[in-house]
Parts: structure tokens; C-alpha cells; sequence
């Protein structure tokens, strides 16, 4: 008889996640539950997501763990094309009221990609690079710097040091 008495982490997706899900989780005995948000817009969501889910879907998530006592955390990416300074502030509100438990990453477009074409046509991206451990490095320009810079430090003071940055630049 194991149930309950090994803790656990996991992934999930807001889409499909649901009360039965969420049930049998807290039986198991989970002790934390992470989701892939992704972004706090809508707009943003669709471009990354083609419409599979919504920032609704996200809210819905988040409700059912906290009905259930599920600890829950969230992905983030910022910087991805087409997000505005609009978007961001969207995304830093969700995070500030749903989930003061987050990674946020910059989103890193990697070679042969549609967003690697859109980032190098916009000149949002000067190049890239591999580092020494052979992690895939972009280069930003200096605007999307500039603002991405200024949502971590937003939130590195509203929330203190309950997020994780992963920076590659």
C-alpha cells in the first residue's frame, strides 16, 4: 500500500486538465503541479498555441488546484514575436494575480524555425551562437532587451524570489 505516501511532481495542460484528473492527483499524493501558461494574452497564445487553448483554460487550471489544495506553478516564455509591451504587462498581471509561483523563460527561437525567420527578418535577433556546453545562445536586439529586462526586474520586485529566470543571452 503505497498510495499517499510517496510525494510527487508532474506536468500538466491546462486544456485537459479537469476535476477527475485533479482528484485522482491529490490521491496520489502530488506535491506540486506545473502547467505550461505559456503567456498571460490571448494574442500571444494563439500565435504560440494556434488556438489549442486560452488564457480561460489557464484560469480554469488554476482553479481546480486550489479547490483541490493542488500546489500548482507556471511556465512562462516572453519575447516571442509579435508580443508588445501590452502583451507582457498581460502576462505580468496574470502572474501577480493566478500564479506567484513561476519559471519564466525568454523564448529562444533556434535555426529553421518560423521564429527563428521571424525574429531574424524584424531584426529582433542578431545571430546566434553555441556556448561551450553546446546550449543554443540568441543574440536580442537592444529593444527587446530592454523591455524584457524591465518585466524581470518588475517582477523580481513584487514577487522577491519566488521565480526562476532562465536568460540566454
Amino acid at each position: 500500500k503505497l498510495l499517499g505516501k510517496i510525494e510527487f511532481a508532474c506536468m500538466g495542460t491546462a486544456k485537459t486538465f479537469n476535476e477527475e484528473i485533479a482528484s485522482l492527483l491529490k490521491k496520489l499524493n502530488v506535491i506540486d503541479l506545473t502547467f505550461g501558461f505559456e503567456s498571460g494574452s490571448e494574442k500571444v497564445l494563439n500565435y504560440l498555441k494556434s488556438g489549442y487553448f486560452s488564457v480561460k483554460d489557464s484560469i480554469n487550471a488554476i482553479k481546480i488546484c486550489q479547490k483541490y489544495k493542488i500546489p500548482y506553478s507556471g511556465f512562462f516564455m516572453l519575447g516571442s514575436p509579435y508580443e508588445t509591451e501590452k502583451d507582457i504587462l498581460e502576462t505580468y498581471n496574470f502572474i501577480k494575480k493566478y500564479c506567484p509561483n513561476f519559471i519564466a523563460y525568454q523564448t529562444v527561437p533556434f535555426p529553421g524555425t518560423e521564429i527563428w525567420d521571424y525574429a531574424l527578418k524584424n531584426k529582433i535577433i542578431k545571430g546566434a551562437a553555441f556556448n561551450d556546453s553546446g546550449l543554443l545562445t540568441t543574440i536580442l536586439s537592444n529593444n527587446l532587451l530592454v523591455l524584457l529586462t524591465g518585466f524581470f526586474l518588475a517582477i523580481l520586485f513584487e514577487f522577491g524570489t519566488t521565480f526562476i529566470i532562465v536568460w540566454n543571452a
